[in-house]
């Protein structure tokens, strides 16, 4: 379902940061995995310190079963923060990853996950990397892109892929694909959403 009046072209998707995000019904498969890794390729309109939350996706059964990403506002320290199964994994301090953000310039964001060890990678480097915060598989039935479950704290910018695999992405294959270098993994993708007109 198309909500807002998002702009569709070979590029990929962009949305308006204000009405516009994209929801996908799920068969309940797509993120119902011990292990999970999930690439975001875009460009963001928005400065890494903009004083606004910003959703990036948000899979969800309501409320429940959530697995995320969002940056928070100022007074949330402008953080990256990672869901999965429902449970907050981890954040990543703005002085970690804002080195690596590329405002108006395309991101590759990937966080490879299973219960207890979580990483993420920006543009080849290294984010964070938790081993503590244990998480369980959900089976969510919607998947919110550019925006919360809810249809709230929209994206502003250009979203080019998403992709899930059901395997934890080795430390060498996330900097591969973070890298461009590695695109043939359509064959370990669960899905892959490529926001393209013609897909749409």
């Amino acid at each position: 379902t198309i909500y807002g009046s998002p702009s569709f072209s070979a590029d990929g998707v962009t949305l308006d940061g204000s009405s516009d995000y994209l929801q996908y019904n799920l068969t309940g498969n797509e993120f119902n995995s011990p292990e999970l890794s999930i690439l975001i390729e875009f460009t963001p309109e928005f400065a890494a310190d903009e004083d606004l939350y910003r959703y990036f996706y948000d899979a969800d059964t309501g409320g429940a079963g959530r697995c995320y990403l969002y940056k928070l506002n100022n007074a949330g320290g402008n953080k990256l923060i990672i869901g999965f199964g429902n449970t907050g994994v981890d954040s990543v301090d703005f002085s970690t990853y804002s080195p690596y953000w590329l405002q108006g310039q395309r991101n590759i964001l990937i966080v490879s996950a299973t219960s207890g060890d979580t990483d993420a990678w920006l543009n080849g480097h290294q984010i964070t990397t938790n081993d503590t915060t244990a998480w369980t598989a959900d089976t969510p039935t919607a998947l919110h892109v550019g925006s919360s479950f809810e249809g709230k704290l929209p994206f502003p910018g250009t979203i080019h892929r998403f992709v899930v695999f059901h395997a934890k992405l080795s430390d060498a294959e996330c900097e591969a694909y973070s890298n461009g270098t590695m695109w043939t993994y359509e064959s370990r993708a669960v899905a892959v959403w490529r926001f393209r007109a013609a897909d749409h």
